[in-house]
């Protein structure tokens, strides 16, 4: 009983120890404005196309569908790391008309989860896309 007891409270200190990450720390307010970030995709799903992200290790490119090509966009591309929560990126896009938009950024290999939250033409837009960097 003593062995068992003493195996016990050693998995609780390790437990303990080990802290669950959070993909985000104010999980709770993001949460409140769910809503908004769904009729922003649909938004987006109404598109004449995609969102299309493309990565390397040393930069990333987004492409925009072309009904909205002709239109100044911003915004924001966080890049979600789901393995290594300290290696989460947020980019700041804003975008003369042409329809893509190019960052110089270091990214490490591995797969990613590329949220991007973007206006054009007062409208919001919301898209999310998993890419994997080699």
């Amino acid at each position: 009983m003593i062995a068992f007891a003493g195996m016990m409270a050693y998995f609780l200190v390790l437990a303990a120890q080990n802290p669950e990450p959070l993909i985000s720390e104010n999980y709770y307010e993001q949460e409140l404005t769910y809503q908004d970030r769904i009729d922003a995709g649909s938004r987006t799903l109404a598109l004449s196309g995609n969102v299309h992200f493309n990565a390397t290790r040393e930069r990333i490119t987004v492409e925009f569908p072309p009904q909205v090509k002709d239109d100044p966009i911003s915004g924001t591309l966080l890049l979600l790391r789901a393995d290594v929560a300290g290696e989460d990126l947020s980019v700041v896009i804003n975008s003369a008309p042409g329809g893509s938009y190019a960052e110089a950024i270091t990214l490490r290999p591995g797969r990613y989860i590329a949220q991007l939250e973007w206006r054009a033409d007062s409208t919001t837009y919301y898209s999310e896309e998993q890419i994997i960097v080699q």
